[in-house]
């Protein structure tokens, strides 16, 4: 049989159900211009053809709210990757700056994720730079969704 990752299977846990509200969030009356988000799973480094907003998780933080307690207050930190390329009228950064406005506007509107969170905040946003031209430009964004889960049951939200 197929192996399935059970952090990449959306159905199951609670992360993956947070990564694809926030896909939702992302691609919710987006504006024209502003690339789908999609789900990654991998660190691709070579330059998209197109502009590109991605999502995969980078860690998720876990404090016991109390010995025995079943209920885990948790921080999902998610990277959403704005890729951009320079433009005739546009600087690669300025570019992708342009993608990450719409990455902030969008999930601070939907702070909770419908319910599945408890709250959203923006970290870090980190930079690279294609080294030959500056033509292409990464800003990877830290997003920490807070939420709680039951030890016992981490497919449903406490």
């Amino acid at each position: 049989g197929h192996h399935q990752d059970p952090l990449c299977d959306p159905m199951t846990t609670l992360t993956g159900q947070i990564i694809a509200a926030a896909i939702v969030a992302l691609n919710t009356n987006r504006p024209v211009g502003i690339p789908v988000a999609e789900r990654t799973r991998t660190k691709d480094l070579t330059p998209p053809l197109l502009s590109a907003i991605t999502v995969r998780p980078r860690r998720d933080s876990v404090t016991q709210l109390e010995p025995g307690c079943p209920i885990t207050d948790r921080v999902l930190t998610l990277d959403v990757e704005c890729s951009a390329k320079a433009t005739a009228a546009l600087t690669s950064d300025t570019a992708a700056e342009t993608l990450r406005a719409w990455v902030v506007k969008s999930l601070t509107l939907e702070p909770t994720l419908g319910g599945i969170a408890n709250e959203m905040n923006e970290g870090d946003t980190d930079y690279e730079f294609s080294q030959a031209d500056y033509q292409f430009c990464r800003a990877t964004m830290q997003m920490n969704v807070r939420y709680q889960a039951r030890t016992t049951d981490l497919e449903q939200r406490a």
